[in-house]
């Protein structure tokens, strides 16, 4: 989806766009001549689940774009394509990267081999499938539970459930509660995403962060309830718990979270101070945002 403002700082609760759209660019042909506009786009699936906004672009429609007098609108090239959750600076920062990757262990056993940019790539099968992005006939990659993959054509990164389903990880912040770096992607084409069904975004991984809504001061330790198969929020209702439980300085592994990520959690009771936690794998703001 695509959202408009006339400001970088707006809410964006304008949605431009009357279909969905299925290519890399669109035209906004509602927009006023002479007028700037800002720009931001969503991924979605057909299921109704919705990515959070991307970063905001500019676009500006005059008659020079229009070639003349005639009607018109902003063509805005947005720099992320309607498949992303990454911000401009988390995709330059994989592209850099890139130039020091290397093969993994176990990596020879799964056929993947580092492609003529130095790319952990997948082995191609025989199975011939149609890309999102152009619609031409593509190999399908060969993928295996547990990988976090990326295709040419688009710069999110998604992890392979047990049942072969694909999860869009919203940001990197929340990759790397998971991931030691961009050298875990494994590159696939484009086609090969479409053979996998699109499941809930992934959220920061239990234990490794304290999470917080940024309109909201309340601090929560994620809980993992192997049993269920969800994640609760359990709340630190004050300071001296939080530094009986995580150190005296628990507010370095407290990072901020869209609101709307946390319906995906489940609730738990709040946190006393009497609780076995292990802050092993805490990881500070630092750390998830150190690539």
């Amino acid at each position: 989806e695509v959202y408009r403002d006339t400001t970088a700082g707006g809410a964006f609760t304008t949605q431009v766009n009357n279909a969905d759209i299925l290519t890399t660019t669109f035209t906004d042909t509602t927009a006023n001549q002479g007028t700037t506009y800002f720009y931001k786009v969503t991924a979605g699936d057909t299921g109704g689940l919705e990515s959070t906004k991307s970063t905001a672009v500019s676009s500006s429609w005059n008659n020079e774009d229009s070639g003349g007098n005639g009607g018109g609108g902003a063509s805005p090239s947005p720099a992320v394509s309607p498949d992303t959750t990454q911000t401009d600076d988390e995709v330059d920062s994989i592209q850099e990267e890139e130039e020091n990757i290397t093969l993994l262990e176990g990596d020879e056993a799964l056929g993947i081999t580092l492609d003529e940019e130095n790319r952990r790539t997948a082995p191609l099968s025989d199975e011939i499938g149609l890309s999102p992005l152009d619609g031409t006939d593509q190999r399908i990659s060969t993928v295996s539970a547990g990988m976090f993959v990326r295709s040419y054509g688009y710069t999110s990164v998604y992890y392979v459930t047990e049942d072969m389903e694909r999860r869009p990880f919203w940001d990197a912040q929340t990759f790397f509660t998971w991931a030691d770096g961009w050298n875990d992607v494994v590159w696939v084409t484009d086609a090969t995403l479409s053979t996998m069904s699109l499941d809930a975004p992934m959220l920061p991984k239990a234990g490794t962060v304290l999470v917080k809504i940024q309109s909201n001061p309340k601090v929560y330790f994620v809980e993992s309830d192997s049993d269920l198969g969800e994640y609760r929020l359990r709340w630190i209702p004050d300071e001296t718990t939080a530094e009986i439980l995580f150190g005296e300085e628990w507010a370095d592994y407290i990072v901020d979270m869209e609101v709307t990520t946390f319906a995906r959690y489940a609730s738990g009771d709040d946190m006393d101070g009497t609780e076995s936690v292990s802050a092993a794998e805490l990881m500070t703001r630092d750390e998830v945002n150190a690539f």
